[in-house]
């Protein structure tokens, strides 16, 4: 049985992940974390699935993308902090490489972190996937209503609303 990272796990893993992993596998870590998406659905992006010029700017997760469980387009909109970590992620490889090189499955980046969570200790069996709990969780503490939880989770919604509201 796995479970959720609790919060001080969480801040664990944001304040001293970047050091445990490579820039890629960080990368699509932390938007996991801050976008509440799959890890597969991260990893798997192209250069051309991102739109940092829209307004808000944006990342396409594809209907075929692996991990897209919806089996449909999704815009996901990128937070300023979202968008300086996809900016540093375009500038390493070249225009014809994947966005996150080096990590462009999911593998990569769950095996970084279950090697990462045993090195610190962590009781149980705990799956970066099982943070999606964690931020369901905390949006919930933040009065987050359940169908923008919902979406953030990867559902249906309006772009705008949600950038302005869910990840301002």
């Amino acid at each position: 049985q796995s479970r959720a990272p609790t919060d001080q796990e969480l801040r664990q893993l944001w304040l001293e992940g970047p050091r445990e992993m490579t820039p890629a596998q960080w990368q699509v870590m932390s938007l996991a974390i801050l976008l509440g998406r799959r890890v597969s659905e991260i990893a798997g992006a192209q250069r051309n699935d991102v739109h940092l010029d829209s307004d808000p700017p944006f990342l396409v997760i594809p209907a075929n993308r692996e991990g897209n469980k919806a089996k449909s387009e999704d815009k996901v909109p990128l937070p300023p902090i979202a968008a300086s970590i996809v900016r540093a992620a375009l500038k390493a490889g070249s225009d014809s490489s994947p966005l996150f090189v080096g990590a462009t499955t999911r593998w990569t980046t769950s095996k970084a972190f279950m090697l990462v969570r045993r090195r610190w200790g962590w009781p149980g069996r705990v799956r970066l996937h099982d943070a999606r709990t964690l931020i369901n969780d905390q949006l919930a503490r933040l009065g987050v209503p359940t169908e923008i939880r919902s979406r953030t989770l990867h559902h249906t919604g309006d772009l705008k609303q949600l950038a302005n509201t869910v990840y301002s």
